[in-house]
């Protein structure tokens, strides 16, 4: 998964570079998640305990510029808010439905935001690529206000009453006319877009609409009634349909606020938002568990790649490749000023190549089972059960 992740990083910043026509640009991996595996071609949620010859694992991987990510931290920082996570609006969009009884969903999720359309192909309810292209609403809103020679907000409010059906025919059908031009050049980047995934088989054929700018009805209408799609690897006409708050059963809107397609992209976030919360709760919560059971105060202390890993204990010297590069997050715990125990999946590596540079009194518990060879000086955890190192 890190080869993955450093190919992805390479290729990002050669794209930029092509894009720009700046050749250094900083990135940062902001977020990456295994978003598919298969053993022997089969899809399983976790490989562990199966036997096959070949494993496949796709990574969805997503950069941000560096000027951006600091930008982000400056702002909650302003705020005096948590920087929780940053996260890739389409795939938060593409994994809206998972929650929901559509699990196993597959379908073509297209955000039309005011700058830009956003693309997800989802297949099998796992996120398989991202595409954008830069028409959105405003591109419409500037048509207007040149067509009708009026100004950008006198054009907007027409697009708007446009789009609600509250202009005459004879209205209705000057300003159809002046967005058709448009409108077939947006079908175009739909099509041009969904032409790149060469690595698809076939296409999902339902096509989800969202955002504000969905809302213009002569979008729905050309993915409808034009042959956009002939060319493309669907196995049949696409299914256009607008995806609406209401669909989103895992998600509760107490204000009664939420009906309209332009609300859906700050749902999709707000939704691995409260993954993100429910995960640290769940730690926490098991914490209190093990502090209770076995009378040893735990408390997260810090969660770290490898790399940082290595830099606490050693600055990095006693690593024999097992453990440099790795990006699986490690948690810390200890009782608020010690370091008591290091939990993670992979954590047989630190045993591999950290053995002889961990303090006496670090214990290390495995993701599966307790290592009572490497739990020195705390011996308590050593008595965790299986079913306890596996929540951890």
């Amino acid at each position: 998964v890190h080869k993955v992740k450093w190919k992805a990083f390479e290729k990002v910043r050669g794209d930029l570079a092509y894009e720009t026509g700046f050749n250094e640009i900083d990135v940062k991996l902001v977020h990456a998640a295994i978003v598919d595996t298969r053993i022997d071609g089969y899809k399983v949620s976790n490989p562990i305990g199966f036997q096959g010859r070949e494993v496949m694992m796709s990574v969805f991987n997503a950069f941000s510029p560096l000027i951006h990510f600091g930008a982000l931290q400056t702002i909650c920082a302003e705020m005096d808010k948590e920087l929780l996570a940053i996260m890739a609006e389409p795939y938060a969009v593409g994994r809206l439905l998972g929650g929901t009884e559509l699990q196993g969903y597959s379908g073509i999720f297209m955000d039309v935001g005011g700058a830009t359309t956003d693309m997800t192909i989802v297949q099998d309810g796992s996120v398989v690529g991202t595409k954008m292209f830069n028409i959105g609403g405003r591109s419409f809103t500037k048509r207007l206000a040149q067509a009708l020679n009026i100004s950008h907000d006198e054009a907007e409010d027409v697009k708007l009453a446009f789009s609600n059906s509250q202009l005459e025919h004879q209205s209705h059908t000057i300003v159809e006319k002046a967005l058709a031009s448009d409108v077939e050049v947006w079908l175009s980047g739909v099509y041009f877009s969904l032409q790149e995934f060469l690595d698809i088989d076939s296409l999902p054929p339902t096509v989800y609409l969202c955002g504000g700018g969905s809302l213009l009805p002569l979008l729905k209408d050309g993915l409808e009634n034009s042959d956009w799609h002939k060319k493309l690897k669907f196995p049949r006409k696409p299914q256009i349909k607008y995806l609406l708050p209401k669909h989103v059963s895992h998600v509760k809107d107490q204000t009664h606020t939420l009906e309209s397609p332009q609300d859906i992209a700050p749902i999709a976030l707000a939704s691995i938002g409260m993954e993100i919360m429910t995960e640290e709760k769940i730690l926490t919560k098991m914490l209190q568990k093990i502090s209770a059971q076995y009378s040893v105060q735990l408390d997260v202390l810090w969660q770290c790649s490898g790399d940082e890993l290595l830099s606490l204990f050693d600055g990095g010297k006693s690593d024999d490749g097992t453990i440099r590069g790795r990006s699986t997050a490690y948690v810390i715990v200890g009782d608020g000023k010690n370091v008591m125990a290091i939990l993670g999946d992979e954590v047989n590596d630190i045993a591999q190549g950290m053995a002889m540079s961990l303090p006496a009194e670090v214990g290390v518990v495995r993701g599966r089972t307790a290592n009572p060879g490497m739990a020195r000086g705390l011996p308590s955890l050593t008595r965790l059960s299986a079913a306890d190192s596996r929540s951890l």
